[in-house]
């Protein structure tokens, strides 16, 4: 008992810990896929026609409804508040790791909070924890799911009798056998996990590989069972359901019950991200390996951590294969634990596969491994310093740096993280240096769908974009938007990164033309949180970052233009 208690308050610590952590590296809007589910979340709330047919991304968007409904909810409780879309991910971050710290007793781990602190401490953990990023959310529904099924699919206890009728007392196999009360709870157990995994993949398609691994793994460990195989059966049945209630509400909302597959079509073939082709071989093995690239690098997404997940994660695979050559009872605690890590390794292996050869490849599409590979290193870490107290000194040493490095890892990734920091120097710009009064407010084409719903938190005028082709010269800009006020931003000073989109932001010409006008305002957003939090208890000036500043500019009206004559505007002090 003393024991159990020691367990879960070091877990709960931990967990406590993570989130502490994930609040101060709080991301909040990063303007990317997040400013979209808003987007949907308001336009479902508004009514009225959507535009499915022509804002492809937004049917995407759309038909991820158990991911953009929590942030409606949340939008609705807490309506002028923008943290409040995250609450959804930060809730899943907690339960996923509530689930790990549960399933670290199927490999009767010692340190049961060591694979929840090994999985909290990736850098992109973190980040991601306080964005509305579908990922964590169909993570968590996923997990939710192995939790409720793994027991259930390692373990013969309370197996379906029907499928061995025991015989009577003639001998006879033939008698019926009915289903016992606990034979319905594991079937329904199984129904509920597949259900969890089926609404997973309807936050984030990427999902779809768990249910395949998991039958792989009764396929490969259990194809003798046939109490195993009957599970599976519930489990598959479980996720079908799911998708018959997806397409029930996609036919109420939109008329076609494959509204998802729809979606999904349009969006593949208007987004063609992957640029190598099948020729170019060298391009499609470099483009295949990225995860296991950045796995290894330990300046990326992954931090420190990738690397010692992927040691672990070899480590393991050689575990099973020793481990396979040795007989064991079937009801040894080594039996179980080793049935445990095969499962997981049929989680991660055909997962690290499956999304190395998909069409698109970030990051962050790794999040519903991390959990099998956190368990693995957990596992790995304790086999190897058990029996031998010099390991353990050794290990705690040099967890020092790592967990260091880890704790210090979101620090940059948060500020580069898509458009975060022109967000928050925007809305900054937006909520003390607005002038009061009826205005117009416009922007680049490019940017306008970053913080065109930062007016609906904010309460400022709505946010334009500039018609394309953008002003070339002055007169040009007093004659279409004469007292409007323009925010600009990094690309429109210096293009965009992609140069395929330059052309919708203000870079050249219209920039320079927009430069003569008045500037009102200029913000420029944090250079980092450490930066940021050492300057405030040292009651120093914040160092920030000038390459990603957002300026407000005020164009002149006619009337004032021609006062002006062809003289520009005194200049404003830089």
């Amino acid at each position: 008992m003393k024991r159990g208690v020691i367990v879960v308050g070091s877990g709960l610590a931990a967990i406590l810990f993570l989130l502490a952590l994930q609040l101060y590296y709080f991301s909040g809007i990063v303007a990317s896929d997040d400013m979209g589910y808003v987007r949907v979340a308001r336009a479902h709330v508004a009514g009225g026609s959507l535009p499915l047919e022509t804002d492809r991304m937004f049917a995407l968007y759309y038909s991820r409804f158990v991911h953009w409904k929590p942030i409606q909810w949340a939008m609705q409780i807490c309506p002028r508040h923008p943290w409040a879309i995250v609450v959804p991910s930060l809730i899943s971050s907690a339960v996923i790791s509530l689930v790990i710290l549960s399933l670290a007793s199927q490999l009767r781990l010692e340190w049961s909070w060591l694979p929840v602190l090994i999985h909290g401490l990736i850098p992109l953990n973190v980040a991601i924890a306080s964005t509305a990023f579908p990922d964590l959310n169909g993570a968590a529904l996923v997990w939710l799911g192995i939790w409720l099924v793994a027991p259930l699919l390692l373990d013969a206890k309370n197996r379906l009798r029907a499928s061995a009728p025991e015989p009577d007392a003639g001998g006879s196999r033939d008698k019926p056998h009915l289903l016992s009360n606990t034979d319905v709870l594991v079937s329904l157990r199984c129904m509920a996990g597949g259900l969890l995994m089926g609404a997973g993949y309807t936050a984030k398609e990427s999902m779809v590989f768990v249910v395949p691994c998991l039958l792989l793994f009764v396929a490969l460990f259990r194809r003798e069972c046939a109490w195993a195989r009957r599970r599976s059966f519930w489990l598959c049945l479980g996720a079908g359901v799911w998708l018959m209630i997806e397409a029930a509400v996609m036919y109420v909302w939109t008329g076609k019950p494959l509204f998802h597959r729809y979606a999904l079509e349009i969006w593949a073939h208007d987004r063609p991200y992957m640029t190598v082709g099948a020729d170019d071989w060298t391009s499609l093995f470099g483009y295949w390996s990225n995860y296991l690239r950045w796995l290894t690098d330990w300046r990326s997404a992954y931090g420190p951590m990738g690397p010692l997940l992927l040691l672990f994660l070899a480590a393991s695979v050689v575990h099973l294969i020793r481990s396979t050559r040795r007989a064991r009872p079937d009801n040894s605690p080594e039996s179980d634990t080793l049935g445990f890590e095969q499962l997981m390794l049929c989680l991660v292996l055909p997962g690290l596969v499956f999304f190395s050869l998909l069409l698109f490849d970030q990051p962050r599409y790794l999040l519903p491994l991390f959990p099998a590979m956190a368990l693995l290193a957990a596992s790995a870490i304790e086999r190897l310093v058990r029996g031998v107290s010099w390991r353990r000194a050794a290990l705690g040493l040099s967890a020092i740096p790592v967990v260091g490095l880890s704790v210090l890892g979101p620090n940059e990734m948060v500020g580069r993280w898509y458009y975060a920091r022109h967000v928050a120097a925007s809305r900054d710009l937006l909520e003390n240096h607005l002038p009061a009064g009826d205005i117009r407010l416009l922007t680049s084409f490019s940017y306008s769908a970053r913080i065109d719903q930062l007016p609906q938190w904010i309460g400022c005028p709505p946010i334009n974009p500039v018609r394309l082709p953008a002003p070339s010269t002055c007169s040009e800009w007093v004659d279409r938007y004469g007292g409007s006020y323009v925010i600009t931003m990094r690309f429109d000073r210096a293009g965009h990164r992609d140069p395929r989109r330059t052309p919708q932001t203000l870079f050249g010409e219209p920039s320079t033309s927009l430069a003569s006008f008045e500037r009102v305002a200029r913000c420029e957003p944090p250079h980092n949180r450490l930066d940021a939090t050492l300057a405030m208890l040292l009651g120093r000036p914040t160092p920030t970052q000038p390459d990603d500043a957002v300026e407000l500019w005020r164009v002149p009206t006619q009337d004032e233009w021609r006062q002006s004559g062809e003289a520009r505007l005194p200049p404003v002090s830089k």
